[in-house]
């Protein structure tokens, strides 16, 4: 006596094993992340805002999201509960965990305090996906490095 169960459960697991994998090989493809700045030259003590545009152009839906965006702490947002810690002196991460469905885009916006003066380095982002079951992930970083200026004060004369 066969039991069915003993076709059908391998059948199975092979199966979501086999769309786990394809879902993780295509889940970065088409993800868009862009930073657009009012101004990126400013003296210290101003404040001004940043809009992050997060987009999926492709069919497959991401279940999971992760982005780290590295943020120099001289020219990060004003609000630094945003802000995760990073390996790296005088860096933070700005981190999103989302889910967006096909083509879906979703905007989030932050106001930079320029506090220190110098010339510093935001990006590129490193983003990480993967299938629906948890079972692989995949990371890549994209978007370029962009620079921002923090002029030295001004005192009167």
């Amino acid at each position: 006596m066969h039991s069915p169960y003993l076709v059908v459960l391998p059948l199975a697991l092979l199966v979501i094993f086999l769309l786990a994998s394809l879902w993780q090989r295509y889940s970065l493809d088409g993800v868009i992340y862009k930073r657009r700045f009012l101004y990126t030259r400013a003296f210290p003590g101003e404040i001004f805002p940043v809009k992050l545009e997060i987009e999926n152009r492709k069919l497959l839906p991401l279940s999971w999201l992760r982005i780290q965006d590295p943020w120099p702490n001289a020219v990060a947002p004003e609000d630094e509960s945003v802000l995760a810690p990073s390996h790296i002196a005088g860096e933070s991460y700005l981190t999103h965990v989302l889910s967006l469905r096909w083509f879906e885009r979703t905007r989030r916006s932050y106001n930079l305090a320029f506090r220190e003066r110098g010339v510093y380095k935001v990006g590129p982002v490193e983003i990480s996906s993967g299938d629906l079951f948890g079972l692989f992930d995949q990371s890549d970083t994209i978007g370029q490095s962009e620079k921002l200026t923090v002029f030295p004060e001004l005192y009167p004369v």
